[in-house]
């Protein structure tokens, strides 16, 4: 095994099983964007993680079906996802996975990789496409390579492996060797850590959003993209209790002023409630988020949101030029679907 760097290996070893489930959106409510007339019962749920390794709910799906409940319940954007349906020819990989003519995890990234060297993959790369290869065929041992396993292993292996842009995304650079090589390391953690190789990717991933798992908040703590010459030291893992910052005035006269909205748009907890910012640290405010997940907008971004199809209520009582309100279940259903559709930047 390639060498571990210890600080980041003992973090983990001490943040296991230390994270929320990760739960998608309504499965159905994602598919109607891409086909309106679409109206599978069996989709009308928040699909886990579980569901997505029970043989007896997926092998009743259509390919097309299996497909989108894993695209959904990762969260990609809906806008994304109809550019993908568009042009199906990748369902064939779908297909051959299932039934066993694709034989291995290296050779289904190969696939797919191909179609997108070809054009033929608007919308999805490599942190979408190992979703399916873990999921359509678990006998195959892919795992996910998304932003946060890559950042991960980057972290946890003094070589770092994945290829990542300055945004810290995957990037299609990466090979299929780059992900069998992933994929092992996956395993060796697994096997080091007395867990499966799903389980342990699954921790690697952890969970975001507004209370996030040990390991994430660890890995958003120490990742850079010039961490990857090890020229910045490791940040000890800390549990503590996250500060409050208080709401003023300015914030409110700020979402008074004309600007354009485009999104996607950052989280900030103030004392009430969780503004939808255009920029990190800045004053202006597109909407915000309360509590118990009802999202509250202006005309700007109620517009952005249209396509939702969601049912607005009149905000009598707001904090800002917010007129509009939607309320979610909760707040993680809230800020889920935010980053579905591309506005909100965990």
């Amino acid at each position: 095994m390639k060498k571990l760097e210890n600080e980041a290996y003992e973090t983990l070893k001490n943040t296991i099983d230390n994270f929320e489930k990760w739960q998608g959106i309504n499965a159905l409510n994602w598919t109607k964007y891409i086909h309106p007339s679409f109206s599978n019962k069996k989709l009308d749920k928040k699909i886990t993680r579980k569901d997505l390794l029970n043989n007896e709910f997926v092998n009743e799906l259509t390919n097309e079906e299996l497909a989108i409940i894993i695209l959904s319940w990762g969260g990609m954007n809906r806008k994304h996802g109809k550019a993908l349906f568009d042009h199906k020819e990748w369902l064939n990989i779908i297909e051959n996975m299932r039934s066993g003519i694709i034989e291995s995890r290296k050779e289904a990234y190969e696939l797919f990789q191909g179609l997108r060297k070809e054009g033929k993959l608007t919308g999805m790369g490599p942190a979408y496409f190992t979703k399916l290869i873990c999921f359509v065929n678990p006998k195959l041992n892919g795992y996910i390579m998304d932003q946060w396993t890559s950042k991960s292993i980057n972290l946890l292996f003094e070589n770092k492996l994945i290829l990542l842009n300055s945004n810290g995304h995957v990037t299609d650079k990466n090979t299929a060797e780059i992900y069998e090589d992933f994929c092992c390391k996956i395993e060796q953690l697994g096997e080091l850590l007395k867990l499966s190789p799903i389980t342990l990717e699954e921790n690697l991933f952890s969970n975001g959003g507004l209370k996030k798992g040990d390991w994430r908040q660890y890995v958003v703590n120490n990742w850079s993209p010039d961490n990857k010459a090890n020229n910045i030291p490791l940040k000890k893992y800390k549990p503590e209790a996250k500060e409050v910052s208080k709401s003023n005035i300015g914030d409110i006269k700020a979402t008074k002023k004309a600007y354009e909205i485009s999104g996607p748009f950052h989280l900030k907890e103030t004392s009430t409630y969780f503004a939808l910012r255009i920029e990190a640290e800045k004053s202006k405010k597109a909407g915000y988020i309360t509590r118990n997940g009802c999202l509250h907008v202006g005309e700007e971004l109620k517009k952005l949101l249209e396509p939702s199809n969601l049912k607005w209520s009149e905000a009598k009582k707001s904090p800002g030029p917010e007129n509009s309100k939607y309320q979610f279940e909760n707040f993680n259903d809230c800020t889920s679907f935010l980053m579905s559709v591309n506005l909100l930047i965990e």
